[in-house]
């Protein structure tokens, strides 16, 4: 990264290039593309970055290599790290266990070292899928918007990750409504597997839905929780409905842990043997919460296709 270049002899120069550096103060113009999740995603010639109220501009492109072996996949972010002159820096990728913070004063993300000296964040994060064929990809982190107190102060370690906040139940959702349908024909009497929607915080969510009936005495369902690293389902609800032609509009609120799966079980009790028009459809299932989410949260709590 190149320097901001020499400062002119004049005190009519000095108060201009205060003027435009106080313009330039927490700015972050730098580019990065995909590459290859060997080599780490690549910086482009961009900028101004501001670092301690200088602008520096980064001059070549290259790749930027994971901090960790790049088969354990996961995330990282990019420090602007002292170079071999005042006027020079170098970047270097960190591991996500030691997030940034905002610095209201610089206007910037900043590591803290242990001895409270500060080093410049770009405003990015990377995501390394740890594959051969996989793509190292990276994240603008958005400043500014009211997401940001959540996006700054996440501990991003892939599985491991302990979320700095719960979501609570309401009436956004998640992802697009779901539907799905449990056919005599096809699978009989046997409980079925219609919805499952992984989790990546946890907290209280409300769960609605619509199931209809046809040609059947009863049906039920439940609603279960699979925990992270478990084999033994948790249930959360559970209906019976009977003798009913009109659709039953479901709405509660459970709490589920991180990295669980929300899953959704039903089964048909009917006479005679199975046929087409013995039936259930489960409609415009929803998990709400309380509060909408940036798309970087969508991207790190995996809910690009919930």
């Amino acid at each position: 990264m190149g320097g901001p270049g020499s400062r002119a002899g004049t005190s009519g120069y000095q108060a201009q290039n205060t003027l435009i550096s106080s313009t330039l103060i927490g700015i972050d113009r730098s580019e990065m593309v995909p590459g290859p999740a060997l080599s780490g995603a690549i910086t482009e010639p961009s900028g101004p970055i501001d670092v301690d109220g200088q602008p520096f501009m980064i001059t070549s492109r290259g790749p930027l290599r994971p901090p960790v072996p790049w088969s354990t996949g996961g995330y990282y972010y990019i420090k602007v790290a002292t170079g071999s002159a005042w006027n020079k820096k170098s970047l270097v990728t960190v591991a996500s266990t030691t997030p940034p913070t905002y610095d209201p004063i610089r206007r910037g993300l900043y590591f803290v070292n242990s001895n409270g000296t500060r080093e410049r964040c770009l405003n990015w994060i990377v995501y390394n899928d740890g594959r051969n064929s996989g793509l190292a990809t990276p994240f603008r982190i958005a400043m500014g918007r009211p997401q940001f107190h959540i996006e700054n102060f996440l501990d991003i370690d892939g599985l491991d990750t302990k979320w700095s906040f719960q979501f609570t139940a309401g009436d956004v959702a998640l992802g697009r409504p779901a539907s799905a349908s449990l056919e005599s024909l096809t699978h009989g009497r046997s409980s079925v597997l219609l919805i499952n929607k992984p989790l990546a915080a946890g907290g209280t969510f409300k769960v609605s839905f619509t199931a209809t009936a046809s040609g059947v005495n009863s049906y039920n369902y439940t609603i279960e929780e699979l925990p992270h690293g478990s084999s033994s389902r948790i249930v959360k609800g559970r209906r019976n409905v009977r003798n009913t032609p009109s659709p039953d509009n479901f709405v509660d609120t459970y709490s589920f842990s991180p990295y669980s799966r929300i899953h959704l079980y039903a089964d048909l009790s009917y006479r005679g043997i199975a046929r087409w028009g013995k039936h259930m459809r489960i409609s415009n299932f929803k998990v709400g919460v309380s509060q909408e989410i940036s798309p970087l949260m969508r991207h790190l709590l995996n809910l690009n296709d919930f």
